[in-house]
């Protein structure tokens, strides 16, 4: 296997600055897509509609203020380059 291979969270002496904010981007894109993860299915398989219920609220709040409001922000910094 050859050294060159850099994997998501190396920590090399090498590191570009953008490249770690790319790898701590996409960390926090995967956490919160666990979260959404959750809520979905809870809104599907719930015991019960008011649970259901509350969690496709949740999934929906969670996936605009959470997640789309992360890359609605890259893209702002992106487009001001």
């Amino acid at each position: 296997m050859s050294k060159d291979i850099r994997r998501i969270g190396d920590n090399s002496a090498n590191i570009n600055p953008i490249e770690e904010e790319a790898i701590k981007f996409i960390k926090s894109i995967y956490e919160d897509l666990i979260v959404q993860q959750k809520y979905s299915v809870e809104a599907v398989f719930g015991k019960n509609k008011t649970v259901r219920d509350m969690n496709k609220r949740a999934a929906v709040n969670y996936l605009h203020n959470h997640i789309l409001n992360k890359f609605k922000s890259w893209k702002e910094s992106y487009d001001k380059r």
